[in-house]
């Protein structure tokens, strides 16, 4: 009777872990389809996208777009976008540059943690023990335009807002 209990209970949660990757799977393959049926190019996007926004638009490598973004009071920000595989998948990586940490010890890393909590789609990060930086990444496959653009302009308005309270320039 105890047996016949265990096995049954050990056969539906086997079932429940099947269904989860099967609705992941299935997730997946509709956006990846939805895609491609939107025929869904995301160097185009970004290009279309840095025209928009009135910025400048560089393929800098085969895996590497640098967009700089004219913002307010005659500021610019560059957003960094690697195409890359990363863990098995391949994703798009968003990064904008603040300061290095060495050119300022007034840096309140509490605040930044603090902030993390209330970006929707960048998180602040240190990068390469020199670099304070916003950084977002997404899957390519399953990414939308709105996603997208969310992201390089979050990261760079973000990025030049804790650039210009922590040093006062425009470098990045």
């Amino acid at each position: 009777m105890i047996w016949s209990s265990v096995a049954r209970l050990y056969a539906l949660t086997n079932f429940a872990i099947l269904i989860f990757y099967i609705k992941n799977y299935l997730v997946k393959t509709f956006m990846a389809i939805t895609n491609a049926v939107e025929n869904r190019n995301v160097r185009g996007y970004l290009q279309e996208l840095a025209k928009e926004l009135k910025a400048s638009y560089i393929e800098y490598s085969d895996n590497t777009i640098i967009i700089t973004i004219p913002l307010q009071k005659g500021r610019f920000q560059g957003v960094k976008v690697l195409i890359a595989e990363k863990k098995g998948e391949m994703m798009l990586t968003f990064t904008s540059s603040v300061c290095r940490l060495s050119e300022y010890d007034n840096i309140d890393f509490k605040h930044l943690l603090e902030m993390n909590y209330e970006l929707c789609y960048t998180k602040i990060a240190i990068i390469e023990a020199e670099f304070v930086e916003l950084v977002a990444s997404v899957q390519y496959d399953v990414c939308t335009d709105e996603q997208l653009r969310n992201m390089v302009i979050e990261a760079a308005t973000v990025a030049d807002e804790l650039e210009l309270k922590l040093t006062g320039k425009d470098v990045y």
